[in-house]
């Protein structure tokens, strides 16, 4: 059994994650788990509303607390403001015993290297490293059960340091920095290496939805709804002629 989850704070990621489930269920029949603040009710959806104290990037880690992640044998987390447009099981087959799997940003270095994503290196071999991988995009991460939580527990560790993880932007903590940071001491352990999806299978801000897996459109709701209607729709007209 693989498990697909989603973390939505607020209403606003509540309304966002209706219509990406909506579209992932057209070809994906496994579990699906929705982390929220709020009380939620989708048909053939587990939810559960988790009452924290802490900012809602925290849930992303959080996530073993809540979920039994020993009880599936393959995990994805994708951000709400994704659409489906293709059969999503497909990306279950990247991943194996070794990896976690990432997909790049849609501007890599910008996203690594920025004021707002970089984080504070702890030695030089952090530091080295840092400047060699590409930037992954902390909204879609994906392995087997054992590496997810191990992911998720170096990245709580992460989020946890004062300060030297903060959003030099923002006045809260931002998920990026720290997930570039668990990426890195992941791949200096050795204990689990960092795998991309394929660029093919995704795009960003609705691209090539008749080619790719998923889209990822980056807080744009209005542009979620519309295409997220077009795709069931569609998926409707296409079961009506067979």
């Amino acid at each position: 059994m693989n498990l697909i989850f989603f973390v939505a704070t607020g209403e606003k990621y509540v309304a966002l994650a209706k219509h990406a489930i909506a579209t992932l269920r057209l070809t994906y029949k496994e579990d699906i788990i929705l982390l929220s603040d709020q009380n939620v009710n989708i048909n053939n959806v587990i939810t559960k509303k988790i009452n924290h104290k802490k900012n809602g990037k925290h849930l992303k880690a959080l996530s073993f607390q809540h979920i039994d992640f020993a009880a599936y044998d393959k995990i994805f987390y994708f951000d709400v403001d994704i659409v489906f447009c293709q059969n999503i099981n497909l990306i279950f087959n990247h991943i194996d015993e070794t990896n976690i799997v990432c997909v790049k940003a849609q501007s890599p270095k910008k996203i690594f290297f920025s004021n707002c994503c970089r984080f504070a290196c702890d030695n030089k071999k952090e530091e080295e490293i840092s400047k060699k991988i590409c930037g992954s995009n902390s909204g879609v991460f994906g392995g087997s059960s054992k590496n997810v939580l191990a992911f998720c527990e170096q990245w709580l560790k992460n989020l946890e340091k004062p300060n030297a993880l903060r959003n030099q932007n923002f006045k809260d903590i931002y998920d990026q920095p720290s997930y570039n940071a668990t990426i890195v001491n992941l791949l200096l352990s050795k204990s689990i290496k960092q795998t991309f999806l394929p660029s093919h299978l995704y795009s960003y801000n609705g691209k090539n939805l008749e080619k790719v897996l998923f889209s990822h459109l980056t807080h744009k709701k209005d542009l979620l709804e519309k295409i997220s209607r077009k795709i069931i729709q569609k998926n409707k007209n296409r079961i009506s002629l067979l």
